[in-house]
């Protein structure tokens, strides 16, 4: 096995984990910068093109990475006391960020709704955000659901091959037939989280002929959508039977590569961020949202300093609010409610 794939910290944490989620969120963060300067349409086609191929090469991997890396990191649930302690601590420890920033997120769209480059949610939309999560919460919401799922198979005494195999079955229905929509993220992500569950038993991206062939099998799939994505080809953060392919050989290629990083001080710098990615990912979206919409209304007319401005500066939010999360006990309570709710701990 190569040796990266099993150095940790001085906490037992896999170290090349903690890179994998830190350049991953930073990969997030460009996506969004560059799909919301793209959405509010205010540059020349040429520069809205070079949109599109980030947002397109971008969005092949960003999400697969971080369902695999939770798939990765999961612990196998042994009993019934176990899958109902987990399930609890998962559900509150999601449940009350999403409903927080569920709420923010309403709240900014319509405090400039002129602004927003989506449609506008009115405050009606957050009695449903357990039947419909809103924007880019998606993620939290689909996660929940797919710990819930995968501790239930584990408790069903179905092993890693079989809960992967039963999330490509769940995929292709979820493919072809309309499912309510917690059922539908459900069933379409999960096969993700279990290829990270799969990785973990087998390794299979510590060896060098897996990763050729899981970046050749991308590239060619990438080729295909391109021809078969039609007007929107570019808009490919779904998981679909034309994404599929790119999307599931994107994990290895990336694990392969996150596995073999050194250690220096710009990845030590990404790993300590990679700890608080949740954190991250969910002060982003309004951060690139906002800043997006102030840079526009100051008339910066420049193509790259605008995602540059957008990048950095939603990067900055992002990591101050980090700051503030281990500095102010409130705050800590909205993004890690079971670190300060004792009987959860």
């Amino acid at each position: 096995m190569n040796k990266s794939t099993v150095l940790t910290d001085k906490q037992g944490r896999i170290d090349w984990i903690d890179w994998a989620k830190g350049w991953t969120i930073l990969f997030v963060v460009i996506y969004h910068a560059f799909k919301s300067v793209h959405d509010a349409n205010v540059f020349a086609r040429g520069e809205q093109q070079i949109g599109e191929w980030m947002i397109f090469l971008l969005a092949t991997f960003i999400m697969p990475i971080f369902f695999a890396l939770s798939g990765l990191v999961y612990k196998e649930v042994k009993n019934r006391e176990e899958y109902g302690k987990n399930m609890l601590k998962r559900i509150v420890s999601l449940a009350v960020p999403y409903i927080i920033f569920s709420a923010a997120y309403v709240f900014m769209q319509n405090l400039s709704p002129e602004s927003s480059t989506h449609a506008v949610h009115p405050w009606s939309d957050l009695l449903g955000i357990f039947a419909h999560p809103i924007s880019y919460l998606w993620y939290i919401y689909a996660l929940v659901l797919i710990y819930i799922l995968s501790d239930f198979l584990d408790l069903c005494k179905f092993n890693v091959q079989v809960q992967f195999g039963i999330s490509l079955i769940l995929f292709v229905a979820a493919s072809l037939i309309e499912f309510p929509t917690f059922l539908h993220l459900m069933f379409t992500w999960a096969v993700t989280f279990n290829f990270g569950r799969l990785i973990k038993e087998h390794k299979t991206f510590s060896y060098n002929k897996s990763f050729i062939a899981a970046l050749t099998i991308m590239l060619i799939s990438w080729l295909i959508q391109i021809q078969f994505g039609g007007e929107n080809w570019y808009d490919t953060n779904g998981l679909t039977f034309v994404t599929f392919v790119s999307k599931m050989a994107s994990i290895p290629v990336f694990f392969y590569i996150y596995s073999n990083f050194r250690e220096n001080r710009i990845h030590n710098y990404f790993r300590k961020y990679g700890r608080d990615s949740l954190i991250i990912y969910l002060v982003h979206a309004p951060a690139v949202s906002a800043i997006r919409a102030v840079f526009v209304k100051a008339g910066i007319a420049d193509y790259f300093l605008m995602i540059v401005g957008v990048t950095l500066f939603a990067w900055l939010i992002s990591v101050i609010a980090c700051y503030l999360t281990k500095k102010i006990a409130v705050i800590e309570l909205i993004f890690y409610p079971t670190r300060c709710i004792r009987w959860l701990k």
